[in-house]
């Protein structure tokens, strides 16, 4: 990593120490993380180098966004109980997230995704930590549609953003929701909807390019996007929440220096992300960067 851990760790404690003051819900899913990593440590497992960077770097900035608002939807759908013995499909997010699902939220989570590297990462994960609520389905969609199963949960967190045909990929979640089953979403949102192309691959999932051959990397929603994404599903809006950006520009500043410097800037993101960003926002702006949840029932 080329600094040395320590110090790594020292100033990602001292940013989540911030951000602790200033209330950022996400920190929790951040201890989640530190506690898995450490589990696998004591089991003997993992490259050092991967527990290395989980330990300084948790969760990345998003995470913290999302994890509040899905967090906070999760309880006033489903009431007191939440999500506790459901039965839980998760496409394609952020491995944290299924995670907790099944080990915090107690949910029998099954994980599909068709960036395999990306499965198998978590697959050798919840081997080594010996989890038994977490499944897998290496065929994705297209396998458990056929299979005709059916979920009273469906999650995808940071996912539909970057899929280049996301009004296909939601009817197909859909397909998979029992009646009066839940679709959990967030993605990016901007007050005018946008798509973003980067000149590398980030995903192997992407094809799509532009005029100057830049690969897709995800799109930003507007209200007119929101609502068509609601229309495709069929389904019944029962919550949604923002977070906006405080200041205009900022987050666009945050990727510019992220992609610069790595992993010696992104270690402050909790102390960011918690001056930076307004959370539980019920409405839409005029301006900025947010991020969105979404919650959808199957009629």
């Amino acid at each position: 990593m080329g600094i040395p851990l320590e110090v790594l760790m020292l100033y990602a404690l001292s940013s989540e120490a911030c951000a602790a003051r200033h209330g950022l819900p996400g920190l929790e899913l951040a201890h989640f993380v530190r506690e898995l990593v450490v589990g696998e440590m004591e089991r003997g497992h993992g490259p050092f180098h991967d527990q290395a960077v989980r330990l300084a770097h948790p969760v990345s900035g998003l995470r913290y966004l999302e994890f509040s608002h899905v967090k906070e939807a999760l309880g006033r759908v489903f009431g007191g109980n939440g999500i506790r013995r459901r039965a839980v499909l998760d496409v394609s997010s952020p491995w944290q997230f299924p995670f907790w699902f099944a080990l915090r939220e107690h949910a029998f989570v099954t994980m599909t995704n068709p960036d395999a590297e990306d499965l198998e990462r978590s697959k050798r994960f919840v081997g080594r930590l010996g989890l038994e609520r977490i499944s897998f389905c290496d065929g994705g969609l297209e396998a458990l549609v056929s299979s005709g199963a059916r979920y009273e949960i469906i999650t995808s967190i940071s996912v539909i953003e970057h899929a280049e045909d996301d009004l296909s990929l939601i009817e197909q979640m859909v397909v998979l929701l029992e009646g009066g089953g839940h679709l959990v979403l967030t993605f990016p949102v901007r007050p005018s909807y946008q798509e973003e192309y980067r000149p590398e691959r980030t995903y192997p999932t992407q094809q799509k390019i532009d005029e100057q051959g830049w690969f897709f990397f995800q799109r930003f929603y507007d209200d007119e996007r929101i609502d068509r994404l609601i229309g495709a599903s069929g389904c019944v809006e029962v919550f949604r929440k923002y977070c906006w950006e405080s200041r205009e520009g900022w987050f666009d500043w945050y990727i510019r220096e992220w992609r610069r410097r790595g992993i010696s800037f992104v270690v402050n993101d909790a102390a960011m992300f918690s001056r930076s960003f307004e959370f539980a926002a019920d409405k839409p702006r005029d301006r900025g960067f947010g991020n969105c949840c979404l919650v959808l029932r199957k009629k």
